[in-house]
């Protein structure tokens, strides 16, 4: 998913999504580590890749409130 599309979410469904994806990276770890996967490296890159995207969009909407209340005093 693209970081466009992050943006829109609101945080309980952001922090849902990273639940989600942070688990599936677990699992597919532990496939890996086991041998059940056959050369599925990609996936596990692509999971990490989603979840730097969407901690990436927490804090960029954590840093646009401050700013916000910031210049609202």
């Amino acid at each position: 998913m693209k970081a466009k599309d992050y943006l829109k979410k609101s945080y309980e469904e952001l922090n849902k999504e990273l639940d989600v994806l942070q688990e599936k990276l677990m699992e597919e770890r532990v496939k890996l580590k086991i041998g059940t996967k056959d050369d599925k490296k990609n996936q596990i890159k692509n999971v990490r890749r989603n979840i730097a995207r969407i901690l990436t969009v927490i804090s960029q909407k954590k840093r646009d409130e401050l700013a916000k209340s910031i210049i609202k005093k």
